[in-house]
């Protein structure tokens, strides 16, 4: 039987993934209610391929892989099947990526009073992931949808500016 800790692990990947795919495709201006098989069958093929990765590899392969993985192959699927505009395809993954993090935060900050046990904060961070997906929907989606009106230039920096910082916290961080 896997440890406890695994299958919150695993859990908290299905979180996160979800977590993901659903706030870079509103970052996109790909809402729910016009593209629900869409958002289905995402979430159902990342999920599989997601799963059979961490079975296969394991954990620590999946995180390194997880911008080949997952983030390559999301910006592909909005800048083809959607058309939006390369950069804002970019841009709404990489953003949907950074506010993954405020869910480990909690987490973290949660399991600290529990001896920083990691499955409590793999709880707290999967209880805390439709909250946050729902606030960022509600209140930073408008803002990254904007986006498509200014110049290639901001795009460029802005783009640049997330790039870094991604690859700056996949390089550093540990696992989600």
């Amino acid at each position: 039987m896997p440890e406890l800790s695994s299958v919150f692990s695993l859990v908290n990947y299905a979180f996160v993934l979800f977590f993901g795919i659903v706030a870079a495709l509103y970052f996109a201006d790909i809402g729910f209610c016009d593209h629900k098989r869409v958002y289905v069958l995402t979430l159902f093929f990342f999920g599989i391929a997601q799963l059979l990765f961490y079975l296969i590899m394991g954990e620590s392969v999946l995180y390194k892989c997880y911008p080949f993985l997952i983030h390559i192959p999301l910006i592909a699927l909005i800048f083809l099947r959607f058309h939006r505009n390369l950069s804002i395809s970019v841009i709404a993954v990489l953003s949907a990526y950074l506010l993954c993090t405020p869910r480990k935060w909690f987490g973290t900050f949660v399991a600290f009073f529990f001896d920083r046990n990691p499955v409590v904060s793999y709880i707290a961070s999967i209880i805390i992931t439709i909250p946050l997906l729902v606030l960022v929907i509600r209140f930073v989606s408008p803002y990254i949808i904007r986006l498509k009106y200014e110049s290639v230039w901001e795009w460029l920096l802005l783009c640049g500016g997330l790039t870094l910082m991604t690859v700056g916290a996949w390089l550093t961080a540990a696992p989600m």
